[in-house]
């Protein structure tokens, strides 16, 4: 009887801990805003700041390799609050600023169409992402850069070891990050974190 006592009170406080920590848990609004668009199509966007801003995606101009018919390179035309601008759909590449919001374009249609896996959960021809101009990326402390080295002072990839044989053909073995999360469409997607950890780099 005792012990069935003893798991009843350690059943009842694990429960109101639970509980406690749930009531404390606080969720965090990113300041990124995101959209996706077909060609033709616009959208107004209520921004991080409560500003708002009319995007429109005007076209989509993609550069393949002659080999693999990959996508290399996207040129975005947008236009933000009446005013059009070429946005570059690449990795490494930080949002532009155009009639008062930054804008940036992850993912186009084209990468999905030479992949085997829908990597982005994008369903149009473009997501793009929004803030107010001037605003920080991320809150502050959302990430840290990890090591007390200047932006990009080494290798972003680096070899760690050998799949199988050695020499140019060759197993290499290195490892991804990805940040996943809910897209506009619904599905989980890659959300590009490159911006996001020059952000980090900076606030540090």
């Amino acid at each position: 009887m005792a012990g069935f006592l003893l798991a009843v009170v350690l059943v009842t406080t694990y429960s109101a801990q639970a509980a406690a920590a749930t009531a404390r848990r606080v969720t965090r609004t990113p300041l990124v805003r995101v959209v996706d668009l077909q060609v033709g199509e616009s959208q107004t966007i209520e921004l991080c700041d409560e500003t708002t801003a009319q995007v429109k995606l005007v076209d989509i101009e993609e550069l393949r390799d002659a080999v693999r018919s990959a996508v290399r390179e996207a040129k975005v035309k947008v236009e933000v609050n009446g005013q059009q601008v070429t946005v570059i759909s690449a990795r490494y590449h930080l949002p532009i600023t155009v009639s008062g919001v930054q804008v940036d374009c992850p993912a186009t249609e084209g990468y999905l169409a030479s992949s085997n896996a829908d990597a982005w959960g994008l369903v149009k021809d473009a997501r793009l992402r929004l803030w107010p101009a001037g605003s920080a990326l991320i809150a502050p402390r959302t990430f840290v850069y990890p090591v007390k080295q200047r932006w990009f002072a080494s290798d972003t990839q680096q070899k760690i070891g050998v799949l199988g044989k050695e020499g140019g053909s060759g197993g290499w073995s290195h490892l991804h990050f990805d940040i996943q999360s809910r897209q506009p469409s619904g599905k989980w997607g890659t959300q590009e974190a490159y911006a996001f950890a020059w952000e980090a780099y900076r606030q540090e």
